[in-house]
């Protein structure tokens, strides 16, 4: 990294000699030198830097916290070797000077380390052949949110835990910090002599008796312990998780049985969903390709197709209860609406189907309405049309009759079903914001009827047509309602009802409904499913 001469002076005693061993991209043995010095009353070792590059100097113009970085990590890398000089009463003095800046590791700056002493057992022996672990621990309560780990030889860091894998995403409370080294004699002999990684262990996958434990058998009791000493400092991480695991699960019930598996320390609704939605598409590209694969084959066993089709079958249960959730959603996009008097007709005729667009069922695009939101049989409609003109829906549907419409008339919903025998069933829905004015809504029960009887005579073929206005429906529009001889079907609470009509001469039936009911029989028909994957994770 820097582009320079590292002299490292070495003062040693009883004999008093000063060696200087010179580090360089062309090191050679023979430019170490040995001089015979006077006799001296401390043992000291000095690092100087001579000959820096102006590479180097540009790169420590731009960092001004290079030294203070340069400080952390030597007192990371001989954290334990220093704690226990300071355990033993032995005294040292490291300092680092850049410019005007100056910082010391002593006895006094070295902070008191706490243990946890276990063991693991190796299967290349019988099990009475265990290794012993010792786990050096502290947290800063600096919220810094800084949490790393080491694995230790001859008590210096020798290589950084991989922190994805130790489970650190989340914060600890107040979002302290800690920092873990794992000591072994075990892996004293197995670091190399640059001191950056243990290599004798790294990547290995067979065990023998030189390395008879290897990462997958050391890193899960690790996890383990570490996880045991975080609780017991914060005894309140447990109810921090359950409430995050429930939170989580809430928001996307779907992957609840993932949430379930997630064996981080520390929990958070965020951290949850964002493992739970790499693992789950993970998941079903794994799936698919195995059961692809499968169906491709001449032979395959009973009991692994069934294996695979019951794979699928989950991966599919799953991204059902997405869509399920995904409906909800657009439910309590409604229902603020309706609570919100800025928002206008265009705001809930928008979130039924777009306004200006048509869909036949040929085109796929079905996923732009919302139209279960009224039933969920509507969505197996031949052809849909939101606040489209009269004559494009006969355009669209090839209606060859006489025009008796105007080119104005928009019909806010126009829904039509094939029947088996060549006709169509229509819905025509016509809609008004929650908080219109009291002549919009009463305008309704006229414009409904009408644009009923223009589609009576400009598409012949059309069978059976249900009608609905769609508003809230406060005491003045009631009023207009009864007095329209609609009769009362229901009422469940002030804001919640429901008026129906036969009108003869149009052959049709016309429903008034108000959101409230709208909203509370779309939410009840996606309750049940997700109450059953809520229920499937419930403490």
């Amino acid at each position: 990294m820097f582009l320079a001469i590292y002299k490292l002076k070495v003062k040693l005693l009883p004999k008093s000699k000063k060696v200087t061993i010179p580090f360089s991209l062309g090191f050679n043995e023979e430019d170490i030198s040995v001089e015979q010095k006077d006799k001296i009353s401390n043992n000291t070792t000095t690092i100087t830097f001579t000959g820096i590059s102006s590479d180097y100097e540009k790169e420590r113009i731009i960092d001004k916290n290079k030294l203070e970085k340069i400080f952390e990590s030597v007192k990371e890398y001989l954290l334990v070797k220093l704690f226990l000089l300071k355990r033993d009463e032995k005294k040292f003095n490291i300092v680092f000077n850049l410019d005007n800046e100056s910082h010391s590791l002593t006895n006094y700056n070295i902070p008191d380390l706490e243990s946890k002493t276990f063991t693991i057992p190796s299967v290349v022996y019988n099990s009475s052949m265990e290794y012993n672990f010792i786990l050096y621990y502290h947290f800063f309560e600096d919220n810094k949110n800084s949490k790393k780990g080491y694995y230790c030889a001859n008590s210096r860091a020798a290589q950084e835990m991989d922190g994805d894998e130790l489970g650190f995403s989340a914060s600890l409370p107040n979002k302290d910090s800690f920092r873990m080294l794992l000591c072994s004699d075990y892996f004293d002999d197995k670091d190399n002599d640059s001191r950056n990684g243990l290599i004798e262990l790294s990547g290995k996958r067979e065990r023998n008796k030189t390395t008879p434990l290897l990462f997958p058998d050391i890193k899960p009791q690790t996890i383990r312990e570490m996880q045991a000493i975080i609780k017991e400092r914060y005894p309140e991480i447990e109810n921090f998780n359950k409430k995050a695991v429930k939170d989580a699960i809430a928001k996307k019930p779907y992957l609840a049985s993932i949430i379930r598996e997630n064996d981080e320390i520390v929990k958070t609704v965020d951290s949850l969903l964002k493992d739970a939605d790499a693992k789950f598409t993970k998941r079903k590209v794994a799936v698919q390709t195995k059961f692809n694969s499968l169906l491709e084959k001449q032979d395959v066993g009973e009991e692994e197709l069934l294996i695979s089709v019951n794979e699928v079958s989950d991966v599919a249960l799953a991204e059902l209860g997405e869509y399920i959730q995904y409906r909800n959603s657009i439910i309590k996009a409604l229902r603020k609406g309706i609570e919100d008097d800025s928002k206008k007709e265009n705001f809930f005729h928008n979130i039924i189907m777009p306004q200006r667009t048509s869909d036949a069922s040929d085109t796929g695009k079905h996923w732009l309405s919302n139209l279960w939101l009224l039933d969920d049989k509507f969505m197996t409609y031949s052809y849909a049309a939101s606040d489209t003109t009269v004559k494009k829906i006969k355009d669209d549907i090839e209606a060859k009759n006489a025009e008796t419409y105007k080119r104005s008339n928009r019909p806010d919903l126009s829904i039509f079903f094939n029947k088996m025998n060549g006709s169509k069933d229509l819905i025509m829905v016509e809609l008004k914001g929650s908080h219109a004015e009291k002549n919009e809504k009463n305008k309704s029960i006229s414009e409904l009827p009408n644009n009923i009887d223009i589609i009576r005579r400009n598409i012949p073929d059309v069978c059976r047509i249900w009608g609905y206005i769609i508003t809230t429906i406060d005491g003045d529009f009631a009023a207009t309602i009864k007095n329209q001889d609609f009769d009362e079907l229901f009422a469940t609470g002030e804001d919640n009802k429901l008026y129906h009509r036969y009108y003869k001469e149009l052959k049709a039936y016309i429903f008034v409904l108000d959101f409230n009911t709208l909203i509370s029989d779309a939410f009840a028909r996606n309750k049940t499913f997700l109450d059953i994957l809520m229920g499937e994770v419930e403490p």
